[in-house]
């Protein structure tokens, strides 16, 4: 929320490694916030937000290129698709480093 009220400039994406996680962290931070800029994506279920959206991993690997800020939530649960979106982060990081 801090980031999101802080950063002006395009969208904030947020990962969690689980749907369950995203659905429910958009619900309460759209809540908290009392706006309806805040969404989620996950597999099979969207409610895009115009500024922050919560979103699976795989949903990321899809959608990160429209965001200005990405923030990995949950990186220690690694398996082969949040090394596959780690890898694209850098190397869209090294493309355009305001990202």
């Amino acid at each position: 929320q801090y980031i999101v009220e802080n950063f002006r400039s395009g969208g904030v994406l947020v990962t969690q490694p689980r749907r369950v996680a995203a659905v429910s962290l958009a619900e309460r931070v759209r809540e908290e916030r009392g706006v309806p800029d805040v969404g989620y994506a996950v597999r099979g279920d969207v409610s895009w937000g115009s500024r922050l959206n919560f979103v699976t991993v795989g949903i990321a690997l899809k959608s990160f290129e429209g965001s200005k800020c990405v923030i990995v939530d949950e990186v220690h649960e690694r398996g082969w698709m949040m090394d596959l979106l780690l890898v694209k982060l850098k190397r869209a990081l090294a493309a355009d480093p305001k990202l």
